[in-house]
């Protein structure tokens, strides 16, 4: 789609660049992806990339997962000390994922880093030169953090020199059958491919919220390539798959089935037959709210 090609083609020209990169959007829509896309398509494509989540590790381990230890820093710290990513990724490029994610005290020794381009390790004692190129990734309004005290106004613009917006599966619903055909013929390659375009093309997938994006988009393929064989009805099993294994489903299967008859122009009948479903049992889950 329009939406994703500006973004492809925006990131292929950051990756000319050592500036910082933010890349902002809501959860499973592939931050990460892109991250490794920007090195892979930069100078620095033959040099490390590292990534680390900020949010996965405490405090005082995610301090000595970037910048290193020395032996004996601490208790417990390993016989000749460790390199942190910075050091690991010297040349090439850290992804910060979650960067949203760290203290105030991290930040300003994260700040310290970017700007001196050294680090100290743990316990060290002597200044390590560093050449590495930093993207970040957020679900976060980081600018609403900063006037709210909660992320530092200077790691803000030192980090987003340049920014990258990802849209929403929402955003971009006719990309939703070619990806559900990628995804199909990944995980069930020998399937006929007149059947794998008849499920991406099943109204229930384009019309479906997908608030956890490709993420969540991934997981259901996945589990309908599983569940399917050329006995079961395709839109049968889509409904299945997205709506009967939990209660959270119900508003969502409201919003589908609304929608759908407003594609229709109100007409119930044709709506039912588009879904897949009788007349009598559109009505009565269009009126489940």
């Amino acid at each position: 789609s329009d939406v994703i090609s500006k973004v492809i083609n925006k990131a292929k020209v950051y990756s000319k660049s050592d500036s910082t990169v933010l890349i902002t959007s809501n959860s499973g829509t592939g931050k990460e992806l892109f991250a490794q896309s920007i090195h892979n398509y930069s100078l620095r494509n033959t040099k490390p990339f590292v990534a680390i989540n900020c949010a996965a590790l405490p405090e005082n381990v995610l301090e000595s997962e970037l910048f290193g230890y020395e032996e004996g820093a601490f208790t417990g710290s390993r016989k000749g000390g460790k390199l942190g990513v910075f050091e690991l990724a010297h040349n090439g490029t850290i992804f910060l994922d979650e960067i949203g994610e760290i203290s105030l005290a991290m930040q300003s020794r994260l700040l310290r880093v970017l700007e001196k381009k050294e680090v100290f390790r743990l316990g060290g004692q002597k200044i390590i030169p560093i050449d590495v190129r930093i993207i970040s990734a957020t679900n976060k309004n980081l600018w609403e953090m900063v006037l709210n005290g909660q992320f530092r106004e200077d790691l803000y613009y030192r980090i987003c020199v340049l920014e990258l917006h990802i849209p929403t599966l929402r955003e971009r619903v006719q990309d939703i059958p070619l990806l559900v055909q990628k995804l199909i013929r990944n995980y069930r390659p020998t399937l006929d491919n007149n059947k794998i375009v008849e499920i991406s093309e099943s109204e229930l997938l384009k019309c479906n919220e997908w608030n956890g994006n490709i993420r969540e988009l991934k997981n259901i393929i996945e589990r309908l390539s599983v569940l399917y064989t050329d006995k079961v009805d395709v839109n049968q099993l889509i409904k299945e798959v997205l709506f009967d294994k939990d209660e959270r489903y119900k508003d969502n299967n409201f919003y589908i089935y609304q929608k759908i008859i407003d594609e229709c122009n109100g007409n119930k009948s044709e709506a039912a037959k588009k879904l897949g479903i009788s007349r009598t049992t559109l009505w009565r889950r269009s009126k489940i709210h």
